[in-house]
């Protein structure tokens, strides 16, 4: 009998200590175990059915994160995909059908005939989508399960939601950097202001605006999050961030401030009623 053949036929023992260093040494096997593992999710053991589907589920998220580094790294950026990824380490258990339904309830009040950049901004001002005065570092603010329900988002989701709602119906939005705050540009240079309630102004000369890359996008929800995690005290999700960042970035996460990284005495102590 072969070690993986083993492993398998130990996925039954129903001593917890035994089937978790079976279930580590499985996953070492990677993608590669999946076929064995199909055969065995139909098992009259519950047991191993309910390890089975760990095993899957483990190997899946890794594989997820593989693939969302890979696109980021090499600036094939998936908006919409790797806003789901990022929702995931928030919300593992939320199905990205759920995800998708919600944004096709958006797109049904919609048409392609009468959409156009006055329409897209009444749209968003009917529905209620706004960015938040205050509480600007509340982690709801960019995660996209959040802003579609709440209609609650930070500048840049209302303007990557915006431009998905463009992209539906034929129309294309810039997203740009202007005044410290994301902003979208249309065709006919007209600037969208989704921070100061769908304002919409001519582009002249004096205004300066700088384009993001999707790519940049990404990364900046991510750094929002991670400011968003410290601050909340979400150690677990603040490491993963770290993680993602560290990888994308190139650094070491000994590098990173405290509590990831090593202490260090000198950095400012903040609290509550302090901005960071």
């Amino acid at each position: 009998m072969t070690e993986k053949k083993a492993l398998l036929k130990l996925l039954e023992d129903e001593d917890q200590n035994i089937a978790t260093i079976t279930v580590g040494r499985l996953i070492k096997y990677g993608t590669g175990i999946l076929p064995d593992l199909r055969e065995l999710q139909e098992s009259p053991n519950k047991l191993v059915r309910k390890r089975v589907h760990q095993i899957e589920a483990i190997l899946k998220k890794k594989n997820d994160l593989k693939c969302f580094l890979e696109r980021v790294n090499n600036e094939q950026v998936l908006i919409w995909e790797d806003l789901i990824f990022i929702n995931s380490i928030y919300y593992p258990e939320l199905k990205n059908s759920e995800l998708q339904s919600s944004m096709e309830e958006l797109y049904k009040d919609l048409s392609a005939k009468d959409f156009n950049t006055k329409a897209l901004c009444d749209y968003m001002k009917d529905k209620s989508y706004y960015a938040p005065k205050h509480d600007i570092l509340d982690s709801g603010v960019n995660l996209i399960s959040s802003v579609l329900i709440n209609g609650e988002g930070s500048p840049l989701m209302l303007c990557i939601i915006s431009q998905l709602l463009g992209r539906r119906f034929s129309t294309q939005f810039q997203i740009v950097l202007y005044k410290g705050h994301h902003c979208l540009i249309d065709a006919h240079k007209t600037l969208i202001e989704p921070a100061n309630n769908w304002k919409t102004t001519l582009i002249t000369e004096k205004i300066k605006a700088h384009p993001c890359s999707e790519q940049n996008l990404i990364l900046t929800i991510i750094a929002n999050l991670y400011l968003s995690a410290l601050v909340e005290g979400q150690l677990k999700i603040l490491h993963t961030l770290s993680s993602l960042m560290a990888t994308l970035s190139d650094m070491d996460l000994t590098n990173f401030p405290f509590p990831i990284g090593q202490k260090n005495d000198n950095l400012l102590n903040t609290n509550n009623n302090e901005p960071c």
